[in-house]
């Protein structure tokens, strides 16, 4: 009787993880649109589109410098630091 509850449930959790696993396998993949590397844009600041997939886009933030030339942003400061509680 025990190790037939324990099968029950060994199967019940595997056939629950089969299907996890089947609904995250089955998100679209990141589709490149026809000309990548347009900036949508502001005043100075802008996204550069890279891709995208049903109903969502993927880039890059990128600010103008004074010459007129984009680069990307990167944000906040790389590696661990100390919190600042002042």
């Amino acid at each position: 009787m025990r190790r037939a509850a324990i099968a029950a449930i060994s199967a019940g959790l595997l056939a629950i993880g089969g299907w996890v696993y089947a609904q995250q396998s089955a998100q679209a993949p990141i589709v490149p649109f026809p000309a990548p590397g347009n900036i949508v844009t502001g005043a100075d600041i802008g996204v550069r589109i890279e891709g995208g997939g049903p109903g969502r886009v993927v880039g890059t933030l990128m600010v103008r410098l004074k010459d007129g030339s984009w680069v990307p942003v990167q944000l906040g400061r790389g590696g661990v630091h100390k919190l600042d509680t002042n």
